[in-house]
């Protein structure tokens, strides 16, 4: 559009304002727009401005990146790669591929159909809206319902906060901000709440140790030479280990009393069962003590050995012995599932209610599981991982734990000298950037950023900490559909990245009246 013709369409979008804000009519015959064929018309242009905008969003970022560049380049007196080109006479254009290049070449191809500029306030939201469908179809799916959450929602929220502020200096921001707002928003609709996950108690409750499984175990008669030949190693596994006298009579004496039971009723899978048990039992509840050791120690050999029983092994089953062994290692990984998820619950729990906040208190909590080497080996390598996420956190989480030192404490915690510091920075930035009136925005903005970050921080250690409890309840049957789901969050949340940076660039490229009019 020529200067004159941006002049005199803001001039008539003003009156426009006028007569719609004071309830006057002005009749057809005077040029009054139709509202429908200007909402088509806006919204056609605002869908070929949006695939230009998202054809290009690499070319634009790429110039954005030069820019801030070279601001940095200046700030610090050092010459800048356009001077540098100026100097040779040459004019730095940007990015050749940048949305802005495409939307000019689109103008080119359709004699400046794609430059329609919306009549009415109708008209208006249709382009918005426009321009975020085709981001918003790439990035979030092209169902309605994603549309919805996507394009519909940042649209209107953007375009509403421009309405709001337009011809003021605070439009382009209100633009960006509501399509963050919007955008933030929109994913929340239709979205479906995860069940919760089942407690450890429950897990151990399925493994089915009840009367059915003793009975079926019972049933499964194994050799008195094979269980002599599993007690037989056990107790050589206890003498080679150096333990002291104590600690040999105390586990002698359960494996002399657990084979004279099979001496009286005969060897069966429940009397491998029993004797594991029996282990557990005399290795007795305090972790790190040399009876618990050897007691780990056996229980695990005892399992490699049942594990390695074949069904010539427990011949006399009744239902052949390879079904009741199945059975009974499925049954024990079940119970083993439940005893880790024992161990996160204790975790979460303490950390929710740890003084020094949640954050902190999860962090630390999962922080003595990862450092305690005897418990990480129970652990699988996927269940590993996520514990020490939930650790030690991830760059997004301690890029707000940082900023959150800024905020005022919003959980269990009581130390306010971070905000008082924030107070202080952002006063002190504020003064530097716009004198006393910055002074007083820096004083409550950067308390007020970081408290949102403490905020954040804590959910996203909330949600690392229920990752890991989601994972290990999931047993080995889940570990394959989270590394899958895994991937999946990676891809939506580059998806989500590139689709903030599209809701930023469509709204902030929205001309106001005044800047048509100068």
């Amino acid at each position: 559009m020529t200067p004159e013709q941006q002049r005199a369409l803001a001039i008539a979008r003003a009156r426009r304002r006028r007569a719609e804000a004071g309830g006057q009519q002005r009749p057809a015959s005077q040029g009054e727009p139709n509202v429908v064929s200007d909402v088509a018309a806006s919204g056609l242009t605002g869908i070929a401005r949006g695939a230009a905008d998202l054809a290009g969003l690499p070319g634009t970022i790429a110039n954005a990146i030069d820019a801030g560049g070279e601001w940095v380049q200046r700030q610090l007196g050092l010459p800048t790669r356009s001077e540098a080109m100026a100097g040779y006479g040459i004019e730095a254009t940007g990015n050749p591929l940048s949305g802005s290049v495409f939307r000019s070449g689109l103008s080119a191809l359709t004699g400046g159909a794609t430059d329609y500029q919306p009549q009415t306030t109708a008209g208006e939201y249709s382009r918005t809206i426009g321009e975020f469908l085709p981001g918003g179809a790439a990035f979030g799916g092209g169902s309605l319902l994603n549309l919805g959450r996507y394009a519909l929602a940042p649209a209107v929220a953007s375009e509403t906060a421009g309405q709001a502020s337009e011809d003021t200096a605070l439009e382009p921001y209100a633009r960006v901000v509501g399509a963050l707002l919007g955008g933030f928003a929109g994913s929340r609709i239709g979205g479906a709440k995860a069940p919760a996950p089942p407690s450890a108690a429950e897990i151990k409750r399925s493994a089915g140790y009840g009367d059915d499984m003793t009975n079926m175990l019972r049933q499964a008669r194994t050799t008195e030479q094979t269980y002599q030949n599993i007690v037989k190693d056990l107790w050589d596994d206890v003498r080679q280990a150096g333990t002291s006298y104590e600690v040999q009579q105390n586990f002698g004496r359960t494996l002399a009393n657990e084979m004279k039971l099979v001496q009286q009723e005969g060897a069966s899978l429940h009397s491998l069962e029993r004797l594991r048990r029996a282990l557990r039992s005399a290795g007795g509840g305090t972790l790190d003590t040399p009876n618990q050791a050897i007691a780990n120690r056996l229980i695990e050999k005892l399992d490699d050995a049942v594990d390695n029983l074949s069904a010539a092994n427990v011949a006399a089953s009744p239902q052949g012995g390879a079904p009741v062994l199945d059975v009974l290692k499925e049954a024990r990984q079940i119970y083993r599932t439940g005893k880790k998820a024992e161990i996160i619950e204790r975790a979460i729990r303490n950390g929710m209610d740890a003084k020094s906040g949640v954050e902190n208190g999860l962090r630390g909590e999962f922080t003595k599981i990862l450092k305690n080497e005897k418990l990480m080996r129970g652990f699988t390598k996927a269940e590993q991982d996520a514990i020490r996420l939930a650790a030690k956190g991830d760059f997004s989480s301690l890029a707000m734990r940082w900023l959150g030192t800024f905020g005022v404490p919003v959980d269990q915690g009581r130390a306010f000298l971070g905000s008082v510091m924030g107070g202080g920075s952002g006063a002190a930035i504020g003064s530097a950037l716009g004198g006393p009136v910055g002074a007083a925005v820096g004083g409550v903005a950067l308390p007020a950023i970081g408290t949102a970050a403490k905020i954040g921080a804590s959910r996203a250690a909330q949600n690392q900490a229920a990752i890991a409890e989601s994972l290990i309840k999931a047993g080995p049957q889940g570990q394959q559909a989270f590394s899958a789901a895994q991937g999946a969050r990676q891809v939506a949340g580059r998806e989500a990245v590139i689709r903030a940076l599209l809701q930023s660039q469509s709204a902030a490229r929205v001309p106001s009246a005044r800047e048509y009019a100068q």
